[in-house]
């Protein structure tokens, strides 16, 4: 069972007829690890309180650079760090790196595919996990895509719903397959042999396999490709995303896909075609984002959608659509990344050890088991 954030204690009162709390958090010096610090949530008029615990070196993580948080089917929390793999059972740390078997230290991404096995992607090729080897077998077998040094440096994992298991190198698209109890690689298909930096997978409800795909060096653009089930791959070059960058995509439960760009958070049209318009609208700080540019993309259990550090709001009809910015620029709080079975938001850093590794809890569930059901109706309009 994951651990729970610890409640803070709270001088608190409420203001006119209930619908907004006004808190005065207190935690210990920030100097300290594993304390809680404090985080403004800044809405229109009213400032709002946010507990959060900050992870690192000191509480066991083997590096305060953490590049992405991923949960799996036990409710473990993986973090990919600058040095290693760790693993969070809520208390402590378990940290797997180099002198295990992993074939670099930057740990870029972490898989667990339905059937329960676990792939970790490096700067150094891929490898496939057995925490609990048999005698005289290796904890990590080791994978690589390609001979050049680029196709080594592995961005982003992915199964889709076939069971094969999307590689995003630096030199192209690869995947896994298995084939008579052995594992495999090879290249994608001539559709996606396309010259660029591959940096992420999305796949939709229809199975449909998008790819984000930087150019090569000097370009500029970025490439968005789809690929069916069928195997069709079509090629996206849009206005919006030349001299753009694709930082995240995410498929809400409405069937939406969202795109995290340099240029604000664009809304993609339903069933896109090649030569026709992508991109329905864009969303940007006119809006209430934080910022123009949106790098991460989350949807918590309850259904809200973060941007960065912004949480969308929406109307009765869903077709109003505006966002309350969390943080105010805070680099303790740079947006949401993963969700563990007890509802915190976690997200990683990199910058300094003071806002490296944290788990937040989510506002609507904080602030109810502190105060009561009384503020359900005030916290209704941030839902989706």
């Amino acid at each position: 069972m994951m651990g729970s954030i610890p409640d803070l204690h709270a001088d608190r009162q409420l203001q006119g007829n209930g619908a907004f709390l006004r808190t005065i958090w207190t935690g210990c010096p920030p100097a300290l690890r594993s304390t809680l610090l404090l985080l403004t949530l800044l809405a229109p008029g009213r400032a709002e309180r946010l507990p959060l615990r900050i992870y690192s070196t000191a509480d066991g993580l083997p590096s305060n650079q953490v590049h992405r948080v991923r949960r799996d089917s036990r409710g473990f929390l993986w973090f990919c760090t600058g040095e290693g793999l760790s693993r969070f059972d809520g208390y402590t740390f378990t940290n797997y790196g180099t002198e295990q078997g992993l074939p670099d230290q930057e740990v870029i991404d972490f898989l667990e595919t339905r059937s329960g096995e676990y792939w970790v992607a490096t700067l150094g090729g891929v490898a496939h996990f057995n925490p609990k080897p048999y005698r005289n077998t290796r904890m990590f077998t080791v994978y690589h895509p390609g001979e050049t040094a680029l196709a080594q440096q592995v961005n982003a994992l992915l199964e889709d719903r076939q069971g094969v298991i999307w590689v995003a190198t630096n030199a192209g698209v690869f995947q896994l397959v298995q084939a008579g109890g052995q594992w495999a690689l090879r290249r994608a298909d001539a559709g996606l042999a396309i010259r660029g930096a591959v940096r992420g997978f999305l796949e939709d409800h229809e199975g449909n396999v998008w790819v984000v795909v930087f150019r090569e060096p000097g370009r500029g653009d970025t490439l968005l490709c789809r690929r069916s089930p069928s195997g069709r791959v079509d090629v996206f070059q849009d206005d919006f995303l030349r001299g753009n960058r694709i930082g995240a995509m995410l498929e809400d439960r409405q069937a939406h896909i969202w795109l995290g760009t340099y240029r604000g958070l664009a809304l993609m049209v339903p069933h896109p075609q090649v030569g026709g318009r992508l991109i329905e609208r864009v969303y940007g700080k006119r809006e209430g984002l934080g910022s123009d540019e949106v790098r991460y993309l989350f949807q918590s259990s309850d259904g809200r959608l973060w941007a960065d550090t912004s949480l969308m709001v929406s109307d009765a009809s869903g077709k109003q659509i505006s966002f309350e910015a969390y943080g105010a620029g805070d680099p303790r709080f740079g947006g949401v990344w993963e969700e563990d079975r007890d509802g915190n938001l976690w997200r990683g850093g990199r910058g300094s050890p003071e806002t490296d590794l944290s788990a937040t809890a989510r506002p609507t569930a904080l602030l109810m088991r502190a105060f009561g059901p009384s503020l359900r109706a005030a916290m209704a309009r941030f839902m989706l």
